[in-house]
């Protein structure tokens, strides 16, 4: 058996569960979150025809990714993850920013790319999507940042704004998401 702890961060609060897995099983894991666990006499996954629709997100085959739990998931190294945005912040060499900011109302994210340019911030770009994976693939693909501290930045800042768009609760780039009342929200 291997312990997994899974965690996951809802409104601010993570919350973790621990599962145990039989080494040896295979699971297929959805981009939307669904899990379908092979077991027996259940139809293999890879013996599901063609049309098969995830039950939770109805996509297809090509949206799950499969996970096998073998000694090595229990043997490989751990590190222990951390960051100090303080201490270790680094400036993109493109010397570069962005702010975020969804808009309810339009149901969009709009981000806003300034550079530094003798000491003043300089607005070059604006770009507007529905979701944070539509925006961060269009600024990776216009090579606008050269950092991986700043890709993963954004990734994160991107992610919280989408959950605060899709939730219809405040967002506020750099602070944590945090659980709303409807008072908090009036005004």
């Amino acid at each position: 058996m291997v312990l997994i702890y899974k965690s996951f961060v809802s409104l601010g609060k993570t919350f973790i569960n621990s599962i145990y897995h039989p080494l040896g099983m295979i699971k297929y894991l959805c981009r939307c979150g669904y899990e379908r666990i092979e077991n027996k006499g259940k139809k293999k996954f890879d013996e599901l025809s063609k049309s098969w629709k995830c039950p939770s997100c109805k996509k297809g085959k090509s949206n799950f990714m499969r996970i096998e739990y073998t000694k090595n998931f229990t043997t490989a190294p751990l590190i222990k993850a951390y960051y100090h945005s303080m201490k270790e912040w680094r400036l993109d060499s493109k010397k570069c920013f962005f702010t975020i900011k969804p808009f309810h109302d339009d149901k969009v994210i709009r981000v806003n790319y300034y550079i530094i340019e003798n000491g003043k911030h300089k607005l070059k770009l604006r770009i507007e999507g529905q979701n944070g994976e539509d925006i961060y693939n269009t600024i990776i693909k216009n090579k606008l940042i050269s950092s991986l501290q700043h890709a993963s930045y954004l990734g994160y800042e991107l992610a919280k704004a989408e959950f605060a768009l899709r939730m219809d609760i405040p967002y506020v780039q750099d602070d944590p998401i945090r659980e709303y009342d409807k008072a908090d929200m009036i005004n």
